[in-house]
């Protein structure tokens, strides 16, 4: 089953079971994340001022166009005033496998971060996976289940490939680093055992809370104590004002995991949403306005001449695009939003197409997998009508 036949046949059942609300959009980010705990012994006007001239120095001290050499440093700085950022990937992006390792690889990032939370690893091993990254030897067909056994049903070989790769490296990181402190990785997929999953209605419950489980883990093991993270998901679960078309009109498409962060933490997370290399109709207004020639580009967009462009036109709707899923047949972003509205930053790499990662050849050729990757298929797929 191709990725565009899954979206076409799964789109309606999944989608629309979406329970729709309200987006909630709090004054948060006004506040300074290290004065919170003391704010009630600040007098109101003394912590406004404070709050106002610190956030004003860190917006200051962000450039609006970071070259490539600087964008994993910039970003690093970022952490001084937030406690996520959330990397939105389109799936198989080998650009976007690059930024989020030039960041981990950063010498302080174990020590003024230490927590990478990545969508699509299975939390039923969260114990294998903390013992794999800290170094410890954990039997290759344990370790792989992390990725290989998520909802995710129709993960590609190149979305796999990527997953293996990412662990590999933050394991090595974490084995050089004989002394000091080590990076965690928290799986943000429901606990799914497949080995006792033996129907679509057996499935679907653990599909239907990846969002709710996702937001909840980030809460539960980084913002409730008092930690930070790196949050590795599809560009679809951090961009904001998202909509979502129904025989009563456009509604807003909740929840993500961004909305329900910001619902609960507003403040706490800074969205860095990838633009796709293409060509667009506004390229050369964009490329004007950056105004450098070298890319990537990391381009700061809340209070900068980038926060009125069209996010529709640049911002990707849906996070697998580049592995074939169909684009939708309606603008992905509310009407009238600037992109500053849907993400604080992005990365821009020109119009050249966007690298894929190399596919391991593993996936195809482990028979046993594939076998079984074609079960959990015909379980997941809408019956024929």
């Amino acid at each position: 089953v191709s990725l565009q036949q899954y979206y076409q046949t799964f789109q309606k059942q999944v989608v629309g079971q979406v329970e729709l609300r309200g987006v909630f959009r709090g004054l948060g980010w006004l506040c300074l994340h290290t004065l919170r705990d003391t704010c009630c012994m600040v007098r109101p006007s003394l912590y406004f001022l404070i709050s106002t001239v610190c956030i004003g120095t860190s917006v200051r001290a962000q450039p609006a166009v970071t070259p490539g050499k600087d964008i994993s440093n910039v970003l690093l700085r970022q952490f001084e005033s937030c406690d996520l950022i959330g990397l939105g990937e389109l799936h198989g992006s080998r650009s976007d496998q690059e930024i989020r390792l030039e960041l981990i690889r950063q010498k302080d990032f174990a020590r003024n971060v230490g927590i990478v939370v990545v969508e699509g690893l299975n939390s039923l091993f969260q114990a294998e996976l903390d013992r794999y990254i800290s170094g410890a030897e954990v039997p290759t067909e344990r370790i792989q289940r992390v990725w290989r056994d998520s909802t995710q049903v129709f993960a590609d070989p190149v979305m796999l490939t990527a997953s293996a790769q990412l662990l590999s490296d933050v394991r090595s990181l974490n084995l050089s680093a004989r002394t000091g402190p080590k990076i965690r990785v928290i799986a943000a997929d429901p606990p799914i055992d497949w080995t006792q999953v033996q129907s679509r209605e057996e499935f679907l419950p653990f599909l239907r809370n990846r969002v709710d489980f996702g937001a909840d883990v980030i809460g539960r093991e980084v913002l409730r104590k008092q930690k930070k993270a790196l949050l590795i998901f599809g560009v679809g679960q951090l961009t904001r004002n998202q909509q979502m078309k129904t025989p009563q009109g456009f509604v807003a498409l909740t929840p993500t995991v961004s909305w329900l962060i910001d619902k609960t933490f507003p403040g706490r997370l800074y969205v860095v949403a990838p633009i796709r290399g293409a060509e667009y109709p506004s390229s050369r207004k964009l490329e004007g306005l950056i105004a450098e020639t070298k890319l990537p580009v990391l381009l700061r967009l809340r209070g900068t001449s980038f926060a009125a462009l069209e996010p529709n036109e640049f911002i990707p709707a849906h996070s697998s695009l580049l592995l074939g899923a169909p684009a939708p047949p309606f603008p992905a972003f509310r009407d009238g939003v600037g992109i500053a509205e849907v993400a604080d930053a992005c990365i821009y790499r020109g119009r050249s197409p966007d690298r894929m990662v190399e596919p391991d050849a593993i996936y195809t050729s482990d028979k046993a997998f594939v076998a079984e990757i074609e079960r959990r298929t015909r379980i997941a797929m809408p019956p024929r009508r």
